[in-house]
Parts: structure tokens; sequence; C-alpha cells
């Protein structure tokens, strides 16, 4: 039964921009909505948020926080993500002329301001981060959106929609929702009732092996991802199975050749992603075969950043890749060729102050001294600075 803190939607005025009408799901979110509210509070015109058994006090601090804009507040049982975002779809259609979906632990910035003129049935924004990644979450509030998936949902309308992206807009993800750590038990439960009624259903074989991989659970999730990646499509879905399959080969302690063939067999499927190439570069430079690691690392001389829109490792084609060949050239006793490499680096806001500090020691070396161990020789005992910044690089780097 809904609560209805306002029953005008807006309407009837002079706007500047189309008006924007926030949807959200959400349940004992306290620690975290006001954060997300305050984002968004001058750029929605009006709200529908359904709650799904808040017992924390969440849906006081909704009605505290948006008292200034007129809303409803609905309290709903939980059926599933799919059913239940597909409810508050229904319920916010006509309020506004976008609807705007964001969740309780994620924030909006606009630089600039949300545009005077949208034509776009939706727009896709991305997401802030070392992974780079963009959802359809502003969306025409006059079609009948519903999403499909009982979990890892996707959108979906009655006819064909437009997609465009919305380059003013971005979202940071904090992962920190009251409900995460139970979302991937709930999802592994969610997937594996809904894949014995629909075995062949790739998209729920995808996200069954991306929960078992983020609880740790990597066997169980290498057989998912074999059997998604097995599909054969060419979509970005089946390209990140095939890689995640190398990954986890390599993390399992498989045999090089072994790891080699499924990070080049990802790599196949996708040339634009260099992801897969990254460790191959990685494990010849370690193993001292530095010719090699610097003929695949060339490969990120000739391939633009991704246009694509699942999970892509920004560091990968930001620095990684040209570090790589800094710390090649250095190793093999070129240190004009490695600062020409260094020099096309260029860092955005998302590189950590540690690896800036590194950068900056690495051109502040090669920029005053020559080659201080040529041919690879890093068995001094006292290790010049080079080895002492690949071995901090190394210890820096975390997962994506």
């Amino acid at each position: 039964m809904g609560i209805a803190d306002s029953e005008r939607p807006p309407g009837g005025e002079s706007h500047q921009r189309p008006t924007v009408c926030l949807v959200m799901i959400v349940r004992n979110e306290a620690e975290v909505i006001s954060r997300c509210l305050d984002s968004l509070v001058d750029v929605i015109d009006y709200w529908v948020i359904c709650d799904t058994g808040s017992t924390d006090g969440t849906q006081s601090i909704i009605r505290n926080r948006l008292a200034g804009v007129p809303g409803e507040l609905h309290e709903d049982t939980w059926c599933d993500f799919g059913h239940n975002r597909s409810l508050s779809l229904t319920r916010a259609r006509g309020k506004a002329e976008y609807l705007l979906m964001i969740n309780a632990d994620e924030t909006l910035s606009l630089h600039p301001a949300l545009p005077q003129r949208l034509t776009a049935d939706a727009y896709l924004i991305r997401f802030e981060g070392p992974t780079d990644y963009a959802l359809p979450l502003l969306i025409r509030g006059d079609i009948e959106w519903c999403f499909k998936g009982v979990t890892h949902e996707y959108l979906d309308s009655p006819r064909p929609a437009t997609y465009a992206h919305l380059p003013s807009a971005r979202i940071r993800h904090h992962f920190d929702g009251g409900m995460r750590w139970a979302k991937y038990d709930r999802d592994i439960r969610a997937l594996t009732q809904a894949l014995e009624e629909d075995p062949t259903n790739s998209r729920y074989m995808f996200y069954l092996a991306q929960s078992f991989r983020d609880v740790g659970l990597g066997y169980q999730a290498l057989g998912w991802y074999q059997k998604r990646a097995a599909a054969g499509d060419g979509t970005e879905e089946a390209w990140y199975a095939a890689y995640q399959v190398a990954r986890l080969a390599e993390e399992s302690a498989a045999p090089w050749v072994t790891v080699l063939e499924a990070y080049l067999r990802a790599f196949a499927r996708r040339p634009s992603r260099l992801e897969p190439i990254l460790p191959i570069v990685r494990h010849y430079r370690q193993s001292g075969q530095y010719d090699l690691a610097l003929f695949f690392a060339s490969f990120h001389e000739r391939t633009p950043y991704p246009d694509d829109i699942l999970f892509i490792e920004r560091s990968v084609y930001t620095y990684e890749m040209a570090l790589e060949q800094v710390l090649c050239y250095e190793l093999l006793g070129h240190p004009d060729l490695a600062f020409t490499a260094l020099e096309r680096i260029r860092l955005d806001d998302w590189v950590p102050a540690t690896v800036r500090g590194v950068l900056t020691k690495l051109r502040e070396r090669l920029s005053s001294s020559p080659c201080p161990y040529p041919h690879g020789r890093e068995d001094q005992e006292s290790p010049p600075p080079l080895a002492c910044s690949l071995r901090e690089l190394e210890t820096l780097r975390s997962p994506s």
C-alpha cells in the first residue's frame, strides 16, 4: 500500500530543462541514503521511492531529506529485482518527462547541468572509478518500461528504443549499501533457481559466475564463466566471461601455456579490449623476457580507449600498458625510450596518489641519470631506484 507524500506531480510550469522524477527501491539504507539524496535534490522535480521492508528508519530519512520536493513513498513486499523495479517504474510513469534511476549507495554528479533538450528514449550514464561502465539510467517517463530478470535485471520496452550517452553525468558507486553483503547470497540462490527453470539463459549464467567470484568461490565461478563464454555470441558479456576464465586460470596457478592460450582467446574475441593483454605483458616482464613484453605492450599504441559499456578497466588504457613499456625499456638499458614512453602517460583523476608518486620518481630518475642496470640486471644487493619503484607498483596494483 502506498504512502503518498504529495499527490501532485510537476506540470504546467516553465522549466529550463526536462522535468525529472527520481525512481528508487530501497531497504535498510539509513547509513547511506542521505548522501545519495543530497546529490539529487537539485536535479529532481518529483520522486517515487519504493521501500521493501526497511527496519532502520530509512523511510523517515527519505521524507526529511526530500521534504521540499513533491513525491511518493511506497511500502512494497519484496519479490525479486525485476518485479520490484518494474513496479517502481509503473508508479513513476507520467510523473515527469524523464525518470532517473539510482541505488542508495551511489551519488550523481552533473558537470555541467542537465541539457535543456533531451531527445533519446534512454540515456546511458557512466560510472566513475577504476572500472568504467555505463547503464541506461535516465529514461523517458511516458514509455512502458520494465525490467526483466530475477536479479542483474535489464531494462526493456514494448518498442525499439533510442539510446544515447549523457557525457555531463557521472555516477559514483560507493559499495557500502545496507544490503550489499546479503545481496550476494540472495543472488546466488535466485540465479541458481532461475537456471533450473531456464537452463539456457546466458545472462543468468554470466551473473551467477559473477556472484560466485564476488564471494571468493572461484572454482564455481569458473564453470559458469566457461558455459557463458561457450554460448558463442559476440557480445561484451561473452567476451568478459572468456577474460574471466583466463584470469581464474592464472589465479589458480595453471601452467603458463594454458593461461596464455586463455588470454589470447579472450583477446581474439574482442581486439578492441586490452585487459587480456596486460597480464601477458606483465608475465613476460617479470620473467625477464622484455622484448616479448614490449611486443604485446605495443598493442596499446594503436588501440583507442574503448567505446564499450561493460567493465572497462580504466587503468589498463590510461597508464598501465605504457608503464610496462617504461619498465621494459629501462630494464633493457634504453632510458631515452623509457622516458619517451613515460611522457605519453596521461593521468586521470582515478590514478591513486601512490601511483602518481612512483611515476614522479621514475620521471625524475630517467631525466637525470643513465640506466642503473642495463639488460635487466636486478640482482644487486642494493637495488637501484627503478627496482624499488617496480616492486612498489607490484604491491600497489590491486585486482580489478
